[in-house]
C-alpha cells in the first residue's frame, strides 16, 4: 500500500560537495512528492477526527450541516471557525473585528458572520470598547475558551498518537524543521 520512494542520498558535484543542479532539481521533486502523501494523509487523519463522536467534534458537526454549500466551502468554514477560536484565544486582550479580520485574513463581513454564530452559541461574547463606542470588541466566553481548550487538548493526543513511531529528539526536530517550513511557505 506504501506507494512512496525512500529518497536517494545527495550525490555531491566533484570537490565541491555540493548537489548539482540536477540533482537538486530531482530532490525538489521528490520532496513535493512525499509532500502531496503527506497532505493526502493529513486529509484522512483530519476526516477522521472529523468522524468521532466527542464534544469536541461540535465545531465541525455545525459547519457540516450549513445547506447549500459545497463540500470545499464547508472545508474552508471549518478552518476558518478554528482560525477564529485560536485567534482569539492567543492574547487577553479582546479583538476589534477589524484586528480579528486581519488575523485570520478575512472579510469583516465573513468574519462577522461566523462570530455571530458563535455569539449565538455562547462561545464568544461582544463588548463594547471603553475608549471608542464605535469599535465592538469580540472574546472569548469562559465556556468558549474551555471548548477550545478541550478541543486543543483532544487534537494533541490525537497527533500524539500519530508521532509515537518517532523518538523524542525526532519529534522536536520534526516540529521545528515543520515550523521553519511553515513560515517560509507564502500565505
Amino acid at each position: 500500500m506504501e506507494r512512496r520512494r525512500a529518497m536517494k542520498p545527495v550525490e555531491r558535484n566533484g570537490m565541491s560537495g555540493e548537489p548539482t543542479d540536477s540533482e537538486y532539481m530531482q530532490h525538489i521533486k521528490e520532496f513535493n512528492r512525499e509532500l502531496f502523501f503527506l497532505h493526502k494523509g493529513l486529509i484522512s487523519f483530519r476526516s477522521s477526527i472529523e468522524k468521532d463522536a466527542t464534544p469536541e467534534s461540535q465545531i465541525f458537526e455545525y459547519f457540516n450541516l450549513m445547506e447549500g454549500e459545497s463540500s470545499s466551502k464547508q472545508n474552508e468554514r471549518k478552518e476558518l471557525a478554528f482560525d477564529i477560536l485560536m485567534t482569539l484565544s492567543s492574547r487577553e486582550e479582546p479583538f476589534t473585528m477589524g484586528e480579528l479580520s486581519t488575523a485570520i485574513g478575512v472579510s469583516l463581513s465573513t468574519s462577522t458572520r461566523l462570530v455571530s454564530k458563535f455569539v449565538e452559541s455562547n462561545l464568544v461574547e461582544r463588548l463594547s470598547d471603553p475608549d471608542d463606542r464605535r469599535l465592538v470588541r469580540v472574546t472569548l466566553t469562559e465556556k468558549g475558551l474551555a471548548f477550545f481548550r478541550s478541543l486543543e487538548d483532544y487534537l494533541a493526543s490525537r497527533t500524539s498518537g500519530v508521532l509515537n513511531q518517532f523518538t523524542e529528539e525526532e519529534r522536536i526536530l520534526l516540529i521545528l524543521l515543520l515550523r521553519k517550513l511553515s513560515r517560509n511557505i507564502p500565505h
